[in-house]
């Protein structure tokens, strides 16, 4: 078989340099480079996705609810078992399989978001998406941990010192959690690149904040149960942020292609 007759794999990240589009040149692929849309095109965007996949991508947020649940539940009842009951004080063998357990679940906890960003992002970019997609975040854990190490560190630090400086990171930076999964980037080059996107975007990343805020508040008011519906829509809502200002999704034609 000849190369132009291979068939392309739907789940290849977009390549550097080699320019393709997807719904009638709604999507461009290539290097990334800093757009300023509008946050309004942001969110119908998210939005109309969301309301189409609905049922995908609720089941998607289900899975993922449910396996961090579930290691939640265990670990409180083996940290009771070790303490021999539910008022006794912690003793060393709790303490220990408590921070164990945390470690296990931020683990969980990335690998499972690095599916769930590879998943949606394929929903935005109207390829294929399947439930499967969720558990195959191995390959980029490494550099998705390294960055979110980096990157949680400098947060940390920026709130200790003052509130402002850890609000500058999470503004300047957000992007570059996206582009060490999405676009296979280091985790330097990563926030290299997650400055140049975020460049002149600082209004549109604190109406994404504080949308993504209000969504999940609504979820957990709704009984609890309205976060399976909330949680999808907000990484709907920041895979479209990024795909919007990198230059990924031209943000009039989208709204035209979905329409």
């Amino acid at each position: 078989m000849s190369n132009s007759d291979e068939i392309p794999n739907p789940y290849l990240p977009p390549q550097v340099n080699e320019y393709s589009s997807y719904s009638q040149g709604q999507f461009i692929d290539g290097e990334v480079h800093n757009v300023v849309p509008e946050f309004g095109d942001i969110f119908n965007y998210a939005i109309k996705v969301w309301k189409e996949n609905l049922q995908l991508v609720v089941l998607a947020a289900l899975i993922v609810v449910a396996i961090s649940f579930g290691i939640s539940i265990f670990n409180t009842v083996v940290q009771i078992i070790l303490r021999g009951g539910f008022d006794a004080k912690p003793n060393t063998a709790s303490t220990l399989f408590s921070v164990g357990a945390g470690l296990v679940a931020n683990v969980v906890q990335i690998f499972l978001t690095i599916g769930q960003i590879q998943f949606s992002l394929n929903l935005l970019r109207g390829k294929p998406a399947e439930l499967a997609m969720i558990f195959q975040g191995g390959e980029r854990f490494l550099p998705t941990f390294g960055f979110s190490l980096l990157f949680g560190l400098a947060m940390m630090l920026g709130f200790v010192l003052c509130i402002i400086p850890g609000l500058i990171v999470l503004f300047l930076f957000w992007p570059g959690y996206y582009l060490v999964i999405d676009r296979r980037t280091s985790v330097f080059e990563s926030f290299g690149l997650a400055r140049m996107i975020t460049k002149g975007n600082v209004l549109n990343t604190l109406l994404l904040v504080l949308t993504s805020a209000g969504i999940t508040m609504a979820g957990f008011l709704a009984f609890c149960v309205g976060i399976i519906f909330a949680q999808p829509l907000v990484v709907l809502l920041g895979g479209t942020a990024y795909l919007m200002m990198s230059g990924q999704l031209d943000p009039k034609s989208a709204q035209g292609m979905r329409a």
